[in-house]
């Protein structure tokens, strides 16, 4: 059984000088659950994938770690 299950997609978008915007984006809440002794998150695995015509791209990113560098290059 895999851990990793689509939660949402999108409409098609025309690309347009090199962007797409998409008139209904998709917003998800999710919790972040933090050690309270090391001060560290649980590790959230996201994967976005965007395909363009036959080519598909796939992109991994780490939620919590996203989080922590978005506070400290903020000064939090």
């Amino acid at each position: 059984m895999s851990m990793f299950r689509t939660t949402a997609k999108t409409n098609k978008v025309n690309v347009r000088n090199g962007s797409c915007k998409w008139p209904d984006p998709i917003y998800e809440t999710t919790r972040l659950l933090q050690d309270a002794k090391t001060k560290t998150y649980d590790e959230k695995l996201y994967k976005l994938l965007v395909a363009t015509g036959s080519s598909r791209s796939q992109y991994n990113f780490l939620l919590p770690k996203l989080v922590s560098e978005n506070l400290s290059s903020k000064g939090n």
